[in-house]
């Protein structure tokens, strides 16, 4: 079920950062004195907001998570289920986020996966309709095949996108009342996410 909802995998991510003692940015529109951000931390067990000018941006575009604080990352969420309205490939927003990371060395992503879309990533979906997208290329020459995605483990694979680098894990996990999920998680071989002392 973890795959059915974007939003839901940020929700959990936000919470792991906060109970790490993480500082999370959530932009916040545009103030007298330039763009500002929502910061949040947790204290006491209770989590504190307090606005300040905006700290972390894209060039272009933006991230479903940012955090700032003991370092600076930026996190780009998809999840694609075998069920309901997200159950179709939809390249073109993947590709985008891909596309991001390989442009910024702070931007890593993390998607999620159920078995049978999977396929279509893979390049190994058995039905043939409609036009093959043009994102889908990239894919299907990187993903590995889904029976060589291995249960609890990662399966490092070395990719190239936007002349640079790319370092992508994936793992398949078994969940005893659901499809299993597999998980790709990347981000630039010269990613940096330790902000420098100033």
């Amino acid at each position: 079920m973890l795959s059915l909802s974007e939003g839901f995998i940020k929700v959990r991510c936000l919470e792991a950062a906060l109970a790490l003692g993480w500082t999370v940015q959530e932009g916040a529109g545009r103030g007298p004195d330039g763009d500002v951000a929502d910061y949040a931390v947790l204290t006491s067990g209770r989590v504190v907001w307090r606005r300040a000018p905006r700290r972390l941006r894209l060039h272009e575009g933006s991230s479903d998570l940012a955090i700032v604080d003991p370092f600076e990352m930026l996190l780009e969420i998809k999840a694609r289920p075998d069920h309901g309205t997200k159950s179709q490939a939809q390249f073109q927003q993947m590709d985008a986020d891909v596309s991001r990371v390989a442009q910024s060395p702070q931007c890593a992503l993390f998607f999620v996966f159920e078995p049978r879309i999977y396929l279509s990533f893979s390049g190994e979906k058995s039905e043939g309709r409609g036009r093959p997208a043009v994102a889908a290329d990239w894919f299907t020459n990187i993903f590995p095949r889904l029976a060589a995605i291995p249960y609890e483990q990662w399966l490092m694979v070395e990719a190239h996108r936007d002349s640079n680098d790319l370092l992508l894990g994936f793992a398949r996990c078994r969940h005893p009342s659901a499809a299993d999920t597999i998980t790709v998680i990347g981000a630039r071989r010269d990613s940096y996410a330790v902000r420098e002392a100033e």
